[in-house]
């Protein structure tokens, strides 16, 4: 019987982490699910963390547990923002077959992210005017993808390539997912831009065609 207590007792022990854990991701899930909804509704500056813990259902303390400052809190969506980008661009050089039809319809799952997370772009420059010393990111973000494109892509391969020509290419690279970004967003939500099928039409043949060239 003593056995089986302190068995039970260990058991305890070993799941309580656990649950500590899955409690803290429900919370800090909630934050972030809250501060997106107020950071959506007004101006970055008349945000609180008072008004961001009342969305959360949460206490000052509790958001203070999670993120120092609000411009952490920003950053770390704007970063959760990059990962979802990231990940359809390793969908894009995961492709079986990079075909147009191919690239066609993953660019359809780009336009459909971008414009979701739309109002996350506009508030980028909030988030690197509080804090500067991380505006490097986004440049290490964008060579990122382009160094996981050049592993599938011969036109986002950077390897081997001797200074000169490789910032050459590397600055096409940088303008083909400017390209990305510049359609999927304006095309999809500034009034009187050209219509978005066809904008994602032509962007798809010339992805097709970066990709394959040398």
């Amino acid at each position: 019987m003593r056995y089986g207590v302190i068995c039970r007792h260990e058991d305890q022990g070993i799941h309580k982490p656990k649950l500590r854990d899955a409690h803290k991701n429900i919370t800090l899930g909630r934050l972030k699910e809250a501060s997106r909804k107020v950071f959506y509704s007004k101006n970055y500056d008349a945000v609180s963390i008072d008004e961001i813990a009342a969305e959360a259902g949460v206490s000052r303390g509790t958001v203070y547990s999670h993120f120092s400052s609000k411009s952490e809190l920003l950053f770390d969506l704007l970063n959760d923002d990059l990962a979802a980008q990231m990940k359809l661009y390793e969908q894009l050089a995961a492709l079986r077959k990079a075909d147009r039809r191919a690239i066609r319809a993953w660019l359809e799952a780009y336009r459909a992210s971008m414009h979701e997370r739309r109002i996350s772009n506009q508030l980028f420059p909030m988030a690197f005017r509080s804090m500067p010393e991380r505006a490097s990111s986004i440049g290490v973000h964008r060579d990122t993808a382009i160094a996981k494109l050049g592993k599938r892509y011969p036109g986002f391969d950077l390897n081997g390539l001797q200074p000169g020509p490789r910032e050459r290419k590397r600055a096409q690279a940088y303008m083909m997912l400017f390209s990305l970004e510049q359609v999927a967003y304006v095309f999809s939500s500034e009034y009187g831009a050209p219509d978005i099928e066809v904008g994602l039409d032509i962007l798809a043949d010339k992805i097709l065609a970066f990709c394959v060239s040398g």
